[in-house]
């Protein structure tokens, strides 16, 4: 886990949610917060929390972008 990246992204993106998802994956790292736990901070649901530390763990930091919407043709 490149946690170095991961805490650059959450300091300098403008977006909101990658930000906030950025921040759930770094207190579940960090501070060994779990899914349960860190949803009553985001007021998400538990496995909206576990889909992007999945996503996270799967793709790195590019995993916590939305994905484009839509077709491109």
């Amino acid at each position: 886990m490149e946690l170095n990246e991961l805490d650059e992204l959450y300091h300098q993106t403008k977006q909101v949610r990658v930000r906030t998802r950025a921040q759930m994956i770094l207190l579940a790292v960090e501070q060994q917060m779990t899914a349960p736990r860190s949803l009553r901070l985001f007021a998400k649901n538990d496995q909206t929390v576990r889909r992007w530390i999945k996503r996270y763990n799967a793709e790195g930091v590019n995993g916590l972008f939305d994905a484009p919407s839509g077709d491109a043709g």
